[in-house]
């Protein structure tokens, strides 16, 4: 992945106008997201430093999602953080799991939005 400030100034995202579905409208930031240069960076770093909201289309749950189902992105997720110094630090692979089965369960049980 190339260096944060690099992508991230090819994000469509940085342009004022289009700041603002990010933050009201997730249908409207994903349609904005298709059209981004820089989409599966952004989503690959979403991934990686475990971030909240819409990020290279997809949002959190979805990510969450994709991560559970799939043992290879587990196990490339672990590798990219331990390759990062994230691993022990930040990120841990089994707590963001873990948390995302919690929030699952709440969310189903009505207890989150």
């Amino acid at each position: 992945m190339r260096a944060i400030q690099e992508w991230r100034l090819e994000a469509v995202c940085r342009e004022p106008e289009f700041s603002e579905p990010f933050k009201t409208n997730p249908k409207r930031a994903k349609r904005i997201c298709n059209t981004c240069p820089v989409a599966s960076e952004c989503f690959q770093y979403a991934l990686i430093y475990d971030e909240w909201g819409i990020w290279g289309g997809t949002t959190f749950k979805e990510r969450h999602s994709m991560i559970s189902n799939s043992p290879q992105l587990q196990a490339d997720l672990i590798r990219q953080a331990k390759s990062l110094g994230l691993y022990e630090s930040r990120f841990s692979i089994v707590d963001y799991l873990d948390r995302s089965r919690k929030e699952a369960a709440e969310s189903d049980l009505g207890l989150i939005a």
